[in-house]
C-alpha cells in the first residue's frame, strides 16, 4: 500500500517561507504633483475621480498578503462621501497589518493621519460568536473640493485565496492596475470579465526566480451606468477573479518500510466542484455531531408527525421562527460553521448556521439532509466553467426528494442536472428568511445554482425560478363617489415571493408606525387622501396569502359648473404605476427579481342619480412572449365603469436587444395611471361610450 506524507500543507497552515523574498516594488503613498492632475471641468458629470487605484498580492514569510492603494480628487461636495472609508477584516484571520490615510489640499498641504485616527470596530457587538469579524475605519480631515484623498493598507490573506478585483466604480478611473506574484509550483485558472463596456484589460507576465509575475492593467474606464432592473455588479462591470487548481508539492512516499522523496501535485479548491463539495462536507460535519439537548429537540418537535413532509415542516419552521439570523455573507465571514449544538443554545447564527442546525435536526429525525452552498440571484450568475468556493455568499437546507409528498411542494422541487447520477432533486429551504412558507423560496434564491455538500458525490441543483402567477401581485379597488367625496377600498392580495416580500415591510412595525406608512403609501397614491381604516388579517401567518385592506377618502369639493369632475385611478400594482424604462438606449441586459403577474382591477360607481360618467379608453393587448404581455380591458356601463390591467413578466433576464420590447411593455403600464374618468351631470345627450380594441 502507497502513503504519501505532506512536508506543506495546504490552505491554513502552509509554510511558505521558502517562496519568500524581498520585493523591491512595495505599493506605498505617491509622490503627487497637483498641478497635473484632472479638474472638474474635465469630467462635468463626475462628484469626484480616481487617479490611481491598485492592488497587489505578493508573498512574505508569513505567506501571502495583499496591498491596495487608492488616490481619489474631490470636485464637488457630492464627491465628499469618499471623505469615510471601511476596510472590512477577520480577526485573527485576515487582519490589516499597515494602514495610512492624508489629505492633500488644494493649496498642497499634507494632512495625514495618525495611529490614533484609525479606529477598529466589531460589526456585530451583540452576538459573542462573531466578535472577530472586524473593520477598520477612518475619515480623511481637510475634506473639500479639489482636495486628493490618499491611502494603502496591507492585509494579510487567509490561505492562497485571492481577492477578485474590480476595474470600474461608480466614478471614473484613470488607471488601475493588479499584480499577482505567486509560487510558479501553484497553477491558478483566470476569469477576466471586459463587462458591459468591453473595457481593454492589458495582460503582461513573466518568471522571475520562481515566481509568476502577472501584471493587469486598463486605463480611463468610465463610472458605472446605473440603470433600473439590471443585473449584479459582478455580471456587469471589468473584473478579474483567480481560483488556485492544483500546486507541486515535496513530500515523501513510502511502499512498507522503503521511503522516496519526490513531487506531488495536490487538487486544489479550483479543480472541481465536487472536490469544493466534498471539502465543505468535512468542514461541516465535524460541527454537526448532535448533544443531548439537540436529539431531545428534535425528538420534540416531531413527536406526533406521521410522515416526513411534516417532520421536515415541523424541524425547518422551528429554526426559521425562533432564531435570530446574523447577515454574514459566507465568502467574507469565513466557510467554517459554529458548533450546531451552541446554535441550539444560544438561538442566533448566520446562514450556514442556521443551515447546518437544521441539517442536524433533519437527521435526528431520519431525514438525509444536506446544506447546500449558494451564490443568491442579486450576487449573479456562477460560471460554470470557473471553480472557486469563493463564488458562494449564502447557505440552505437541502431536503431529499422522498421526503416530500404533497403535490404543490414537488413542483418546488430544485432540480439536479440532467448528466448527475449523484444528487437527486430536493426541497431548498432557507432558515434565514422567517416570512418564507415553508417549501417556497425568496426572490434571491429563486433560479440558482446550489452546490448539495454530499462528499465525493457533491453536485449541483437548480433552484426552481418560478411561474408569474405563483408570485403575483393582485388589486382590487372600489370607488364609489356622490360627487362630493370618493369613498375608496384597495385590497391587495400576493402570493410567493410577492408575498414574502410584503410581510417583511411591515412585520416588526407597531401599530402606530404601520398606520404611518399605510398612510404614506395612500397618500404617495393619491394626494389629499385621508386613510380611514386598514386591516392586515394574516401579516404573520406565511403558509397563507398576504393580505391587505386599506379604507380612505378621497374629498371633491367641486359643483361642475366649470367642467366635469375628473377621477383618476391608483393604479397600484406590484411595479408602483411607475415605468423604469424611459430611457431611449440601455446599457445593460434587463434583470427582474421573478416571474411576476400584476393584476389590477377597478370598479368605479356613482351613488348620486343625477350624474354619469364620461370617457373613453381602448381595450389594449399585446403578447411579447417569452418576454412578458399586457392586457388592459374598460367596461362602460350606466353609473358604473369597470376596469382590469394585467402586467406578465416572464422572464428574469433580457438581452439589450429585446429592451424595446419591455419599455412597450411598461410604457402601456403606466399610461393607463395617466387615465381619466370624467363625472358630469346628466344630459339628454350623455350615453355610455363604446368600446374599441387595439393591438
Amino acid at each position: 500500500m502507497k502513503r504519501i506524507c505532506l512536508l506543506a500543507l495546504l490552505a491554513m497552515s502552509w509554510n511558505l517561507s521558502s517562496w519568500a523574498r524581498e520585493d523591491e516594488s512595495v505599493i506605498d503613498f505617491s509622490d503627487i504633483d497637483y498641478s497635473s492632475t484632472p479638474t472638474a471641468e474635465q469630467f462635468p458629470q463626475a462628484s469626484a475621480v480616481t487617479l490611481l487605484k491598485e492592488g497587489k498580492i505578493d508573498l512574505d514569510k508569513k505567506g501571502f498578503f495583499f496591498t491596495k492603494h487608492v488616490i481619489r480628487k474631490v470636485f464637488n461636495e457630492r464627491g465628499q462621501d469618499c471623505a469615510t472609508q471601511q476596510i472590512y477584516f477577520n480577526k485573527g484571520n485576515s487582519d490589516i497589518e499597515m494602514i495610512k490615510a492624508r489629505t492633500i489640499t488644494p493649496e498642497g498641504k499634507v494632512i495625514e493621519l495618525d495611529k490614533s485616527q484609525f479606529f477598529e470596530v466589531t460589526d456585530f457587538p451583540d452576538y459573542v460568536l462573531y466578535n472577530d469579524y472586524k473593520a477598520k475605519r477612518f475619515t480623511f480631515s481637510a475634506v473639500q473640493s479639489g482636495a486628493i484623498l490618499e491611502y494603502v493598507y496591507k492585509q494579510r490573506l487567509s490561505g492562497i485565496q485571492i481577492p477578485t478585483w474590480y476595474f470600474q466604480e461608480d466614478r471614473p478611473v484613470l488607471f488601475s492596475r493588479f499584480i499577482m506574484e505567486i509560487p510558479l509550483n501553484i497553477r491558478y485558472k483566470l476569469l477576466k470579465r471586459r463587462g458591459d463596456i468591453g473595457l481593454d484589460i492589458k495582460e503582461e507576465r513573466e518568471e522571475r526566480s520562481g515566481m509568476l509575475v502577472a501584471t493587469f492593467s486598463a486605463r480611463d474606464i468610465p463610472a458605472t451606468v446605473s440603470e433600473p432592473c439590471m443585473p449584479p455588479q459582478d455580471d456587469v462591470i471589468p473584473s478579474l477573479s483567480f481560483t488556485p487548481v492544483v500546486a507541486s508539492l515535496l513530500g515523501f512516499s513510502y511502499v512498507g518500510s522503503s521511503f522516496y522523496l519526490g513531487w506531488y501535485t495536490k487538487a486544489l479548491d479550483g479543480y472541481s466542484w465536487s472536490g469544493i463539495g466534498s471539502w465543505y462536507t468535512e468542514v461541516t460535519e465535524s460541527k454537526a455531531e448532535p448533544g443531548d439537548e439537540l436529539r431531545d429537540k428534535a425528538q420534540e418537535l416531531v413527536s406526533g408527525c406521521s410522515a416526513d413532509q411534516q417532520r421536515a415542516k415541523a424541524i425547518c419552521e422551528f429554526v426559521r421562527d425562533n432564531f435570530r439570523y446574523v447577515s454574514i455573507d459566507v465568502a467574507n465571514g469565513g466557510f467554517k460553521p459554529h458548533d450546531v449544538n451552541n446554535i441550539l443554545t444560544n438561538r442566533y447564527g448566520d446562514c450556514k448556521d442556521l443551515s447546518l442546525l437544521t441539517v442536524a435536526l433533519l437527521k435526528e429525525a431520519g431525514i438525509k439532509a444536506r446544506i447546500g452552498l449558494v451564490r443568491t440571484a442579486d450576487e449573479g450568475v456562477i460560471e460554470k466553467s470557473f471553480c472557486s468556493s469563493s463564488v458562494f455568499n449564502h447557505a440552505v437546507v437541502c431536503i431529499p426528494q422522498e421526503a416530500i409528498s404533497d403535490s404543490l411542494l414537488l413542483r418546488q422541487l430544485a432540480k439536479a442536472e440532467p448528466e448527475s447520477s449523484h444528487v437527486n432533486d430536493c426541497l431548498v429551504f432557507d432558515p434565514t428568511v422567517r416570512w418564507c412558507p415553508f417549501g417556497y423560496l425568496p426572490w434571491a434564491d429563486l433560479g440558482v445554482e446550489v452546490l448539495v455538500a454530499n462528499g465525493d458525490s457533491s453536485a449541483f441543483v437548480t433552484s426552481p425560478v418560478g411561474k408569474p402567477e405563483e408570485n403575483s401581485y393582485s388589486v382590487r379597488e372600489m370607488i364609489t363617489t356622490d360627487g362630493k367625496k370618493e369613498q375608496r377600498e384597495l385590497a391587495l392580495t400576493c402570493r410567493g415571493a410577492a408575498a414574502t416580500e410584503e410581510r417583511y415591510r411591515y412585520n416588526g412595525l407597531d401599530e402606530e408606525k404601520t398606520r404611518e406608512r399605510i398612510e404614506r403609501l395612500v397618500l404617495n397614491l393619491y394626494t389629499g387622501a385621508t386613510l380611514d381604516s386598514f386591516k392586515l388579517p394574516n401579516l404573520k401567518q406565511p403558509d397563507s396569502l398576504f393580505k391587505l385592506n386599506i379604507y380612505f377618502t378621497v374629498a371633491k369639493a367641486q359643483d361642475f359648473i366649470s367642467g366635469p369632475q375628473i377621477t383618476s385611478l391608483t393604479a397600484f400594482d406590484g411595479f408602483g404605476g411607475v415605468n423604469p424604462f424611459t430611457k431611449d438606449k440601455r446599457e445593460h441586459p434587463i434583470s427582474f427579481e421573478y416571474p411576476q403577474a400584476s393584476l389590477y382591477e377597478c370598479e368605479v360607481r356613482i351613488t348620486n342619480p343625477s350624474l354619469c360618467i364620461r370617457g373613453a379608453s381602448d381595450t389594449i393587448a399585446v403578447d411579447w412572449s417569452p418576454v412578458g404581455k399586457y392586457r388592459e380591458e374598460w367596461d362602460y356601463q350606466p353609473g358604473m365603469v369597470k376596469s382590469t390591467k394585467k402586467l406578465n413578466i416572464e422572464t428574469v433576464w433580457a438581452r439589450t436587444s429585446s429592451y424595446n420590447i419591455v419599455k412597450d411593455l411598461f410604457c402601456k403600464n403606466s399610461a393607463y395611471s395617466q387615465k381619466r374618468i370624467m363625472i358630469d351631470k346628466k344630459t339628454e345627450t350623455a350615453k355610455p361610450t363604446s368600446k374599441k380594441t387595439k393591438n
